[in-house]
């Protein structure tokens, strides 16, 4: 009787394990799509409610406001990483690697001090933000907009509110590495769902209602506050279960001297991705044409979305992976890391799929000027991609160890990159020469480098 009692129970977990999953890819997928899509919602309310110059400016001020998000620098997954060893039970952190572990607990003391010290960090960027945005960031603003018969005071206000929102929102983004680290995506992709689609929500409101950018700005504020604010909600019973610890100034730079590395690390591999995308849209839409260079940018722009999509479940496995690297569970970690590079691979190929079919027809039908790249490029960049996303898996999985081996490796290939499809943009192979340069310099290391790193390690790893 107990053992089909075991049998039946074993079959309800399996049966809400896949639930859970399920659920958290179908947010995941909400978030990611709102993450590239909430600006476009905004579009044609723009059109019909701003004028040409109000639209220009409006799209200069959230480029810049965007580049402000990159000052985090990779500290949010450091921390997050740092979460989840404390909640492994790790006695300590250290540069790299994991100390050995005391007992199966989390460990109270260490992830209070990391929350002390992710507050602390991030208030001191969101200050620094504020303080460049509107210094440094508003005149230039002013000097781009001295043309566009603009009422100044209107430019300057509504600067000075994005500013204040993303120095705001920058503060509060130490509760969403804290949440990812307890193992609570799900809430921290509730809180972006919440900040991304209420500003497109109240922003278009805003427009229907007859405002103009201010409205717009002050949409982007409150809703970014309610996403915040959802997000330390959800936190409270994680911070509640800790113990009432004094703010200590030297454990919370000793922590912060710890992390750093790794974050700096980490960042210059995402500034350098960024790059590499950022280079060959440029050296495409300069030598190939603005007819074609559009069409790769947008088709690039939906492969990334559909690769983020397809990394979701290596991220939502962090805290579990963290935790078996502290135990220096090398079989469970590699073979964790076979299904999750396996599930990457169907989930991309399928959205491949989707848009090398279904999108096109789309587009024709609602009769947007809006075209892909012909099929046969985009299956080549597909592959490309694939390669490329694929072993963004490996390298996502050997950070869980609190290591970045990457970041030099990272750094050549964007400089390989950019000099690359510019020489080939340059010598008119079009756009097939600019995918094949992007994809050999990844072909030539990445692509195979982290991927075999990864085995090495598992097999190294105590069984």
């Amino acid at each position: 009787m107990s053992r089909v009692k075991s049998f039946y129970d074993n079959m309800i977990y399996a049966g809400r394990s896949r639930l859970v999953k399920q659920r958290r890819f179908i947010i995941g997928f909400v978030a990611q799509a709102l993450q590239y899509g909430a600006s476009l919602m905004l579009l044609p309310f723009l059109g019909s409610r701003l004028s040409s110059s109000e639209i220009s400016v409006w799209y200069l001020l959230i480029t810049i406001q965007g580049l402000a998000v990159i000052a985090d620098f990779g500290f949010g997954g450091s921390f997050a990483r740092g979460i989840a060893t404390a909640m492994a039970g790790a006695d300590r952190l250290q540069e790299k690697g994991f100390v050995e572990r005391r007992c199966d607990a989390p460990n109270s003391q260490l992830i209070a001090d990391l929350i002390n010290a992710a507050r602390s960090w991030y208030a001191l960027l969101g200050l620094a933000v504020f303080v460049i945005m509107t210094t440094i960031g508003l005149t230039y603003v002013l000097n781009v907009t001295a043309g566009s018969h603009l009422d100044t005071t209107d430019v300057v206000m509504t600067w000075c509110v994005m500013a204040f929102a993303t120095a705001q929102s920058m503060y509060f983004s130490w509760v969403n590495p804290i949440l990812v680290g307890a193992n609570r995506i799900e809430q921290d992709l509730i809180s972006l769902i919440i900040g991304k689609g209420g500003s497109a929500l109240l922003g278009i409101g805003a427009l229907l209602a007859g405002g103009g950018m201010l409205s717009l700005a002050i949409s982007q504020l409150i809703a970014l506050a309610c996403g915040r604010l959802a997000a330390a909600i959800f936190l409270r019973p994680i911070t509640r279960s800790l113990p009432k610890v004094p703010h200590d100034r030297t454990r919370t730079w000793a922590l912060l001297r710890i992390i750093a590395p790794n974050a700096t690390r980490s960042g210059v591999a995402s500034l350098s991705g960024f790059l590499i995308t950022r280079s060959s849209v440029f050296a495409a839409t300069s030598f190939v044409g603005l007819a074609a260079g559009g069409g790769y940018a947008i088709t690039l722009q939906l492969l990334s979305a559909v690769m983020q999509v397809s990394q979701l479940p290596v991220q939502f496995t962090m805290p579990r992976l963290v935790a078996l690297q502290a135990k220096g569970d090398g079989l469970t970690l590699r073979r964790e890391a076979i299904q999750l590079s396996g599930i990457f691979i169907l989930l991309f190929l399928f959205g491949a799929a989707f848009l090398a079919t279904i999108v096109p027809a789309i587009f024709a039908h609602i009769g947007r000027s809006i075209t892909l790249l012909p099929t046969p490029l985009l299956l080549f960049l597909s592959i490309v991609m694939l390669l490329e996303g694929l072993h963004g898996v490996s390298a996502f999985i050997l950070t869980t160890g609190n290591k970045i081996p990457f970041s030099r490796a990272a750094v050549l290939s964007a400089v390989a990159v950019a000099i690359g499809t510019i020489f080939a943009g340059w010598q008119g192979w079009g756009i097939g020469g600019i995918i094949a340069v992007q994809g050999l310099v990844q072909l030539s290391y990445n692509n195979w480098r982290w991927p075999l790193m990864l085995l090495q390690d598992t097999r190294l790893a105590k069984a």
